[in-house]
């Protein structure tokens, strides 16, 4: 009787023993878990997109365009002196580009992620779209300004369908969703997967 009651004592301490948390092994499983939250966190940080938003205000006969944070506004202009005509490029009253340039359709779209934001100018004439000015701002600055020499292959297709944009610590990646493009600069049509180009985030 003695050595049953023994043995049963000693099977529930074992029972007892085996289901019984490990503070460590929990620990280690928390922490874990955290670290790949951050790691989760850090990735969107850097593998995060600059979104398309509306204009809330477009006045086409004005060129004018109103966001929450940006005023757009074109406005021919004529060097006369040096007979020179193009486009003036304001952003909340300033200007920060003239355009010399044969197109004279400009469709402004904005791009933002946070603070950070990119005026994307579309230029177009009779025969379509043939290349984008790019702005980048940072907390409503002007840090980066730059051309790409690039173009849907098909005029129907809407810009956000056509280019995304990449945006990580250091730099922007332009990112063509087509299958393939117009290279303005080579007057071709090429594969986008072949498609490098990288905007530096650094003002020069």
């Amino acid at each position: 009787m003695y050595k049953i009651i023994y043995i049963a004592g000693f099977l529930l301490l074992f029972a007892c023993k085996e289901t019984k948390p490990d503070a460590t092994s929990s620990e280690i499983k928390k922490d874990s878990v955290e670290k790949s939250s951050d790691h989760s966190i850090n990735k969107d940080k850097s593998d995060s997109y600059f979104i398309y938003t509306k204009w809330d205000h477009i006045n086409k006969p004005k060129e004018s365009y109103q966001s929450a944070e940006f005023t757009v506004r074109l406005q021919s202009d004529l060097d006369e002196a040096r007979n020179i005509g193009g486009k003036k490029v304001y952003v909340n009253g300033k200007e920060i580009d003239f355009l010399v340039t044969d197109a004279y359709v400009f469709t402004p779209f904005i791009l933002t992620n946070g603070s950070e934001k990119i005026l994307l100018l579309q230029e177009e004439d009779e025969s379509g779209t043939y290349g984008y000015r790019f702005y980048y701002f940072n907390k409503e600055k002007l840090v980066k300004k730059g051309i790409l020499d690039i173009a849907p292959d098909d005029d129907t297709l809407a810009t956000e369908q056509f280019i995304t944009f990449k945006n990580k610590p250091q730099y922007i990646v332009p990112i063509i969703v087509a299958d393939q493009y117009y290279d303005t600069s080579l007057d071709k049509i090429m594969p986008s997967a072949g498609y490098s180009f990288t905007i530096d985030k650094t003002a020069r």
